[in-house]
């Protein structure tokens, strides 16, 4: 978090995951892509850091991950709708939260319901094909214990690890994006940049005509201030 010029403070969307949930899911006439589509880049970007997300006509699926593996649950919830017609509807959405979170490594997906074998098939061939033109992407067979294991390559690191550090603080690249997009929308002339040394050697070059630079090894990590 921190302060602008004008003495507002500057920091990701401090919305949650009922909050995020409400703005993708508020008309069942939108798809998610299209009220995805609806959001700014910040609450975006904080939407892939929640394990939440919500599905269509009800239903949700929860990201989590463990020593091992990525687990993505499909959760019925409220909804009237079967769980067949969930899970139908989650392949898609599962993909997408794949590619846009960066997810890699073992990849278990626990559909809603009995998941007998004639539905583990259908989903197995909906999300192969699906998944058909991601080359990194793997996806195996249903457990024992009627998990569906994705295999995808590692090539980078996933969103969460990019923007948030073991400790769960923002990492200094992401306190560097939220400087930087502060500095170009305000319209101040050379504010000054109060941040960590860290934060400060990734953003001199981007801003070296836009603002001057404080380096402050006491500021907590989360933390910056941009300053007349």
């Amino acid at each position: 978090m921190g302060k602008d010029a004008n003495g507002k403070v500057v920091t990701l969307p401090s919305m949650k995951a009922p909050d995020i949930a409400d703005v993708l899911s508020r008309t069942e006439n939108l798809s998610i892509e299209e009220c995805w589509d609806e959001l700014d880049l910040d609450t975006r970007i904080l939407a892939l850091l929640i394990p939440f997300v919500p599905l269509q006509g009800g239903g949700s699926l929860h990201i989590e991950r463990t020593n091992v593996a990525w687990t993505i649950d499909v959760d019925t919830g409220n909804s009237d709708l079967e769980a067949q017609i969930i899970n139908q509807r989650a392949v898609k959405e599962i993909v997408r939260q794949i590619k846009l979170r960066g997810l890699a490594g073992i990849i278990l997906i626990d559909f809603a319901g009995s998941k007998h074998k004639g539905e583990q098939e259908i989903l197995r061939s909906e999300m192969i094909n699906l998944l058909k033109k991601d080359d990194r992407s793997q996806v195996l067979y249903f457990t024992a214990g009627r998990l569906l294991e994705i295999k995808r390559q590692r090539t980078y690191a996933c969103v969460a690890d990019v923007m948030l550090g073991e400790d769960r603080h923002f990492t200094p690249i992401t306190i560097a994006y939220m400087i930087c997009r502060a500095v170009l929308k305000s319209k101040k002339i050379m504010p000054t940049i109060v941040a960590r040394p860290e934060v400060i050697e990734l953003i001199r070059e981007k801003l070296k005509f836009r603002a001057k630079f404080q380096p402050n090894l006491n500021i907590e990590p989360d933390f910056f201030e941009i300053k007349e």
